[in-house]
């Protein structure tokens, strides 16, 4: 089995968890509050990660805080504007938007690693970034959409997060030249926890053991650190070793259909014409951008089936 073929089925793991954190979180911010919500996840990841990062090879500390924190930076951003911006609007609504980091990956690239550009995968993100914007603005160009689109702020604050997440993808894959998925995973878990523990220390209240260790808590919690927190990084970081920043970011084609269905499934979430007009415009951006690379991904993985 080639490593391209292993990074889409890594992959494609990491999409399926990554799936329900969308809801499993927003059924948890009805308990805590987001740095809270957000320390507990991390914490306990930390404790599920942490002995098998210290039985590896020993890594420079001077370079990992160095090298590797910077770039962990982008992933704790990444949860802390999500997390803030999901208080306040729907699951459905996040998991679209974010449906717009290969498109951000894209123009970042550009940016910083001057990556070119054709027509095909500019027009694609044109139409992906008018998507998004639309449901983003839908809180404010309709009324009585609310319960599919979310609010304007919430809604503003999960893009900012995609952007962040975007810059996480480009850094992740220069570290992977030197480093081991599992040193930069516990890495940002760690960095993520020690954070969010200020965080929630400074602007929020620390929960007791009493709120954590209700049995149907306790186990979505179990869940956001072991399955979408632990597993999910070290398979992306898997993915992104044998692959590139931008075919990695290609997650986000499965992510919100999975997460659009446990959202209506789940929590009873509604889809509108107008949202389903923005998720059309962002898909279709997002596959004029980088669609090729995932037809090609797919059919390497099948010649290998057969």
């Amino acid at each position: 089995m080639s490593s391209a073929t292993i990074a889409l089925i890594a992959l494609l793991g990491a999409t399926f968890f990554w799936s329900t954190a969308n809801v499993v979180g927003k059924i948890l911010l009805q308990t805590f509050a987001p740095f809270t919500l957000a320390f507990l996840r991390f914490f306990l990841a930390t404790i599920v990660i942490l002995p098998f990062f210290l039985k590896q090879k020993p890594v420079s500390f001077k370079k990992l805080i160095r090298e590797v924190l910077p770039i962990s930076l982008f992933s704790t951003g990444n949860i802390m504007l999500f997390y803030l911006g999901l208080t306040r609007t729907t699951a459905n609504a996040s998991a679209v938007i974010y449906t717009a980091t290969p498109l951000i990956v894209a123009v970042l690239s550009k940016i910083l690693l001057h990556e070119r550009l054709n027509f095909k995968k500019t027009l694609g993100i044109g139409l992906g970034f008018v998507g998004a914007l639309t449901i983003v603005l839908l809180p404010v160009l309709t009324t009585g959409e609310s319960f599919s689109s979310g609010d304007f702020g919430g809604n503003l604050l999960v893009l900012l997060a995609a952007f962040s997440w975007a810059l996480y993808t480009i850094g992740s894959q220069r570290l992977a030249k030197r480093y081991s998925p599992l040193t930069i995973s516990t890495v940002s878990i760690v960095v993520s926890a020690l954070v969010f523990l200020l965080l929630t220390w400074f602007f929020e209240q620390l929960p007791t053991s009493a709120q954590v260790f209700v049995p149907k808590q306790f186990g979505l919690l179990l869940h956001l650190a072991i399955l979408v927190t632990v597993a999910t990084y070290l398979l992306y970081q898997w993915a992104i070793l044998h692959s590139s920043a931008t075919t990695v970011s290609l997650s986000n084609y499965l992510q919100p259909v999975f997460a659009v269905f446990l959202g209506i499934l789940i929590l009873g979430e509604k889809l509108t014409w107008g949202f389903i007009i923005g998720s059309v415009l962002v898909f279709t951006g997002v596959f004029l951008t980088s669609g090729a690379q995932v037809l090609r991904e797919l059919s390497k993985l099948w010649r290998h089936l057969k």
